[in-house]
């Protein structure tokens, strides 16, 4: 916390000088100054002229501007209101939320001034002599100020491009009246719409009492200005009191915002406290903005200091493998696409850099590190409230290709937009070189096996196939402490176990499920997760225990030594899907050793479930959102065998050793978000619209009632409709480690062993004799066929010795 408290005095020393500065008045470059500037404007107009992707994206952002032209200026004056918009408030009619508004309630009427609740079809005409507060018609403000705001940045690219004054006369007719509102707007409480007058807070604004919607708001505002600012649509006098009214009031409020950052515990942090950062990206724009708009240069060093301390790993928001501290794909994505052009506005406004800052260094591996936890199909895993079938954004390996030549970046860009770069967004109609040589060499990316310690995510994967069926497991250890900013994104789950075989996501992960509610609270609980329900409490951040990564066999284990740890092995077959072992031991304390045991769980994304080695089983409560349980008791080892029917059948079979007598609950769960997400949930009677059914997932547990148990499972996935033949088994294990275990594998032609201890030391069971951790060896016959150590010296396989400091850690014929 010294560190942090440093940054907070350095910062504070900034802001004080900031609010006592006078105001200035005008940019030193001229306009644009912001981030489009003449060259850039410049080589957006060739790349019109020279490619067809160029034109298609340039007339998208054309067509989203042109509804201002069906407009008279005091029609767009009329739809901004100078009483504060908000966007939270219930359905007087039946209770619905009008929260992100257009998910709940349409704006209708020849005005756009009637707002029809989506649930019960009740229409609200907006009152305009109605206060300000918790009403219908503060929320038809929000949807009004939202519709008129949305082409505000698009009218004013089109002037630069075309120079058609039109656009740039309607920009400006928006611009003025919001410069005369948005200074006595109220700052108000997302949540609670509460006014809060003083003291401003980064998080709420004055704007649906969010900062991410005040910022987004204010960027496109400052965007278009700064665009038609020579235009002639606005006189001088209208920009000095644009200047004074929106820019400078903006800034200070920003500013005066930043000064009260606290996070959750009420402990005082920087501009970036984690907790929030993920909502800051549009202001950092909008405040990047302001100070080249106002030639201001102390808030555009204020920036730069910004993104040197975010790049720093010793404060805890990027690390050094360029992940965020919430272990979230989205909400890094959230944050960071947001704030994309403050290092052009930068650019030519400050004598400094952000891109070649050897502060930010980081700043590449950020927007590449999600290739490298990528699934085969180029979705992201769903992990801490990511969402389902999520990309890496072509928009950050567009940044990665034109600003650093990164060769991952390129090879995803040509996967995504054509081997000579077809396509392109925003940012590549006025970045990217219209004369760029793609023919550069590429690297692959999602092929090998990573581990991402900023995350807290080991992944591995067999880089033996080379098309979306390459099988990938990882484990999702938590690496960040979850109780010290709540309501951060990384959950309070732990040694989360996912797989990807045949072409699918089998063991999956719940993805962001928003409706209904409670499907939100269960999706960011444990009981969703494919973990140990009571480990998965845990109150402390994990650690990286092994990762030994060879020709042959992966393995990797983290947790919590003396409490709990999760070993898993990726081990190839020759033919056939590779095996898939997992060692989860919970030896447990004081406090969880008094519950009655512990639950190992797992749901797959099929309800296709077949239970073998299990007795009769009855009817038993579960616990919601949990349905139709029913119980019994393990009389040996478990099989679990789930399908997953349709064009391409497949299967995954799940084998639990050691669990005789242990009590079996097979249940349904919720789906993953993809399946949920189209239901169109009512919110009143937390129910899908009628008509639609609710997929659901086979969902099983396994409670051991012993203190420390040790659950051992090997998952087999498989195409087709049958599973192969396999015989797993239990092997005696010498050893001084009491709580070593080995396990017997025999399926298609091969046999192997594995040998798992918590602590290093010698250990022998079958044909293996080891020095160290782990170890796996593979049999074709009678034929040694490979073998591997972790996290040790010796390991002899028969005949075979492998010294790992002469040898490495494995050795394969």
């Amino acid at each position: 916390m010294n560190t942090r408290r440093s940054v907070l005095s350095i910062l504070f020393v900034v802001f004080s000088i900031i609010l006592a500065l006078p105001a200035t008045a005008a940019s030193k470059i001229g306009y644009p100054c912001t981030m489009y500037k003449p060259a850039e404007i410049a080589r957006a107009k060739e790349n019109i002229a020279r490619h067809e992707w160029a034109k298609k994206e340039y007339a998208a952002i054309k067509k989203s501007a042109n509804y201002l032209l069906k407009l008279d200026r005091d029609q767009i004056r009329a739809f901004i209101s100078d009483k504060t918009p908000i966007s939270h408030f219930k359905c007087p009619k039946d209770g619905q939320y009008f929260l992100f508004p257009p998910a709940y309630a349409d704006l209708i009427g020849e005005n756009l001034d009637t707002l029809r609740c989506k649930n019960c079809g009740t229409e609200f005409k907006l009152d305009e002599s109605a206060p300000e507060g918790e009403n219908v018609n503060s929320v038809i403000r929000s949807r009004r100020l939202i519709y008129i705001v949305a082409g505000v940045d698009a009218a004013g690219i089109v002037y630069q491009i075309e120079g058609d004054k039109r656009y740039a006369e309607k920009a400006a007719a928006v611009i003025e009246r919001f410069a005369e509102v948005y200074k006595g707007y109220k700052n108000t409480n997302s949540t609670s719409q509460v006014f809060r007058l003083r003291p401003p807070h980064p998080y709420y604004s004055r704007i649906n009492g969010w900062s991410y919607f005040d910022g987004q708001t204010n960027k496109k505002m400052l965007q278009a200005y700064d665009l038609i600012h020579e235009s002639g649509a606005l006189s001088k006098d209208q920009c000095a009191k644009i200047d004074r009214d929106l820019v400078e009031n903006m800034r200070d409020f920003y500013l005066a915002g930043y000064q009260n950052t606290t996070d959750p515990l009420g402990r005082k942090g920087p501009l970036f406290a984690t907790y929030q950062i993920q909502d800051q990206g549009h202001k950092w724009w909008a405040l990047t903005a302001a100070g080249a708009l106002l030639g201001d240069d102390a808030t555009l060093k204020l920036m730069v200091n910004t993104f040197e301390e975010m790049f720093d790993p010793a404060n805890g928001v990027i690390f050094e493998d360029g992940t965020f501290y919430q272990g979230s794909a989205d909400y890094q994505k959230q944050s960071f696409v947001n704030w994309v052009g403050v290092p052009e506005i930068i650019r030519g406004n400050l004598d400094a850099d952000i891109y070649s800052n050897p502060k930010c260094r980081l700043l590449q591996k950020s927007w590449t590190w999600q290739l490298d936890e990528i699934f085969p199909n180029d979705t992201l895993p769903a992990v801490n409230d990511s969402h389902v079938g999520s990309t890496c954004p072509e928009n950050y390996a567009e940044l990665a290709w034109t600003v650093y030549r990164d060769p991952k970046a390129l090879a995803y860009l040509k996967k995504r937009w054509g081997a000579g770069l077809e396509k392109g967004d925003r940012y590549s109609l006025f970045f990217r070189d219209p004369n760029m040589d793609v023919s550069a060499a590429t690297e692959p990316y999602g092929v090998t096996s990573a581990h991402l310690t900023g995350a807290g995510l080991m992944i591995l994967r067999d880089d033996r196939a080379t098309t979306a069926d390459r099988t990938m497991a990882f484990i999702d250890y938590g690496q960040y402490k979850p109780e010290v900013f709540p309501p951060a994104h990384k959950h309070r789950d732990y040694l989360n176990l996912d797989l990807w075989a045949c072409g699918m996501e089998m063991i999956s992960e719940m993805g962001y499920i928003h409706d209904p509610k409670y499907y939100l609270k269960y999706q960011q609980g444990p009981l969703s997760h494919n973990s140990i329900r009571e480990v998965a409490e845990q109150p402390d951040k994990g650690e990286a225990l092994l990762w030994s990564i060879t020709p042959a066999a992966r393995l990797a284990e983290a947790g919590q030594p003396g409490k709990n740890a999760r070993f898993i092995a990726l081990v190839p077959r020759e033919e056939g899907e590779p095996i898939l072992v997992d060692v989860f031991r919970a030896w447990g304390d004081d406090t969880i050793t008094t519950f009655t045991g512990f639950t190992w769980q797992l749901h797959a994304r099929s309800n296709e479930l077949q239970l073998e080695g299990v007795g009769k089983m009855t009817a038993t409560q579960a616990i919601k959102p949990l349905s139709d349980a029913v119980q019994g008791t393990a009389t040996g080892d478990l099989v679990a065998t789930w399908t997953f029917p349709g064009k391409r059948p497949c299967g995954l079979l799940a084998i639990q050793t050691g669990a005789k007598g242990a009590t079996v609950i097979r249940s349904t769960s919720p789906a993953e978000e993809d399946q949920i997400k189209p239901l169109d949930y009512v919110e009143t009677t937390q129910s899908p619209k009628p008509g639609k059914t609710v997929p659901v997932r086979a969902h099983l547990q396994v409670k051991r009632p012993e203190a420390a148990p040790v659950f051992t499972t090997i998952y087999l996935p498989y195409e087709g409709t049958e599973a192969p033949k396999i015989n797993v088994k239990r092997l005696n294990v010498k050893s001084a480690d009491k709580e070593a275990v080995a396990l017997s594998i025999e399926v298609g032609g091969e046999r192997y062993v594995v040998v798992h201890s918590p602590a290093a030391g010698k250990a022998a069971a079958g044909k293996l004799e080891l020095d160290g951790r782990a170890a796996i060896a593979c049999w074709r016959g009678e034929e040694l066929a490979w073998a591997t150590l972790a996290g040790g010296r010796t390991l002899k396989a028969g005949s075979k010795t492998v010294k790992a400091d002469a040898e490495g850690n494995g050795w394969s014929r």
